[in-house]
């Protein structure tokens, strides 16, 4: 049956999809296998590669952590020392527990708008990935010599509560007769797990053990599908710390890399979050240093669905670079206008808004003197406005990027100034909130307090 957004077919539900390459899921085609390129990318001109390891859910009474083998050798002058423990090192906050109980509105829904088509929503998160590489540390898929400095029977703990937390909050589970329609695990499951988490975390942050950022990493994903939207700053400063400990420069963190072997995609995540962060909030100042960008590739950009140029637009708002120089950021608002297209494909709406964010980002800082005239200002904001609601409603819920397009919904919201946006903004935050892996759930209400103050509501 043919894709009803008019790309390639897509692979029927329940076909095995763990072996595609990392652009073809995003993309949601179907990958023919081939390395180092496969077919479907090579046409499509896009960087290939990152096959995953198939990631399979086992029971918490099945996996349990193999004995560490301490191997006797010889200790080189040369060979890196494990970290001191020290009196700065960070201790991580108690965040909110992620809730299973979500919005009211999710009450009594038969059927979820991300979940009509068939898809995963959830299939590109990045929990897919730190529950695959827990998995691999426990199970000893990927474990070598090197590992010895940091994998303690205590860091094993760790990484095992990691991957039954991330299974008791983001597993689809069958449905149940529970109240919102969806099996979950009961709230107490959840906020134990949460806990017993946090201590294992807290336990490697004293001994600065590096595979402590998996735990970070964690708890600032709930930061972001679950707390308040943009404020995401405390782990991302505890990460920021527990790496400055270790990695100093890139090739540190290529090195460590070879021990936790996700690393790099972690930081690509936590320097995006960083970013993304200081749009959201409309902030300038980033937590992560500039040589930390070299984790972003053109993979991670095309899973985003977010061209690397406007990222780098991103970069320079957030660190005031419209304020610095407001003609040069005119001038980038008007490139990223002038490379909208009418590009039919997921990702190419994906990136269209993006770009319209980068614009609306722009145009909401930038000095009035900065400006021919205020309404030539107000017309480009407008004209944004309208493109960008255009896009996000012609985005399926079943994308591979629709959990991605939160901040460009985010920004049309704060801009809206007719009934129709509002309507597609909070389309938006009510098919992420009713999904069967909810998400943002203060999104559409961070909205509707801007909407009543300008009378839209």
């Amino acid at each position: 049956m043919p894709d009803p957004r008019g790309g390639e077919r897509s692979k029927p539900r329940g076909m095995r999809r763990d072996r595609d390459c990392r652009s073809c899921r995003a993309r949601n085609i179907k990958c023919d296998l081939n390395r180092p390129r496969c077919l479907p990318c090579v046409q499509a001109g896009l960087a290939c590669g990152n096959y995953p390891k198939r990631l399979v859910w086992v029971g918490e009474t099945t996996i349990e952590p193999k004995t560490l083998k301490v191997k006797q050798r010889r200790v080189s002058s040369s060979k890196p020392k494990a970290a001191e423990p020290s009196t700065n090192t960070p201790t991580l906050s108690t965040p909110s527990a992620p809730s299973t109980a979500q919005s009211s509105s999710s009450a009594g829904s038969s059927q979820s708008p991300t979940t009509a088509g068939g898809q995963d929503a959830n299939q590109h998160s990045f929990f897919r990935s730190l529950a695959a590489l827990c998995q691999e540390i426990v199970s000893g898929t990927e474990r070598d010599v090197r590992d010895d400095r940091y994998l303690s029977a205590e860091t094993l703990e760790l990484v095992k509560s990691l991957h039954d937390l991330m299974r008791t909050r983001f597993e689809r589970l069958p449905s149940s007769s529970s109240t919102n329609g969806v099996g979950r695990p009961p709230e107490v499951t959840t906020t134990t797990k949460w806990l017993e988490v946090l201590g294992h975390v807290n336990e490697a942050l004293k001994t600065a053990n590096p595979f402590a950022i998996l735990g970070i990493a964690t708890f600032a994903v709930f930061d972001v599908c679950d707390g308040p939207f943009g404020n995401w700053e405390v782990h991302l400063r505890g990460a920021k710390s527990l790496l400055d400990k270790h990695c100093r420069n890139w090739a540190e963190i290529l090195e460590l890399s070879h021990t936790i072997k996700g690393l790099v995609e972690i930081v690509a995540r936590l320097v995006w979050f960083d970013t993304i962060g200081a749009i959201v909030r409309g902030t300038t100042g980033l937590i992560f240093e500039d040589w930390h960008l070299q984790a972003m590739d053109d993979g991670f950009f095309g899973v985003m669905g977010c061209p690397a140029d406007t990222f780098r637009v991103f970069v320079h708002i957030a660190k005031a670079g419209v304020v610095s120089d407001p003609w040069g950021s005119c001038f980038m608002a008007m490139e990223q206008l002038s490379k909208l297209d009418a590009n039919p494909t997921e990702w190419g709406r994906c990136a269209n808004a993006y770009r319209c964010t980068a614009v609306l980002a722009i145009m909401n800082r930038l000095p009035d003197k900065a400006t021919a005239s205020t309404e030539a200002k107000t017309a480009t904001v407008e004209s944004t406005l309208d493109r960008l609601c255009d896009t996000l409603a012609s985005v399926s819920p079943t994308s591979p990027y629709y959990i991605h397009l939160a901040t460009p919904a985010f920004l049309a919201g704060k801009n809206a100034t007719t009934v129709r946006h509002c309507a597609v903004v909070r389309a938006y935050w009510q098919n992420c909130t009713l999904s069967d892996v909810p998400r943002y759930p203060d999104g559409l209400s961070a909205c509707e307090e801007v909407w009543r103050k300008r009378g839209l509501m």
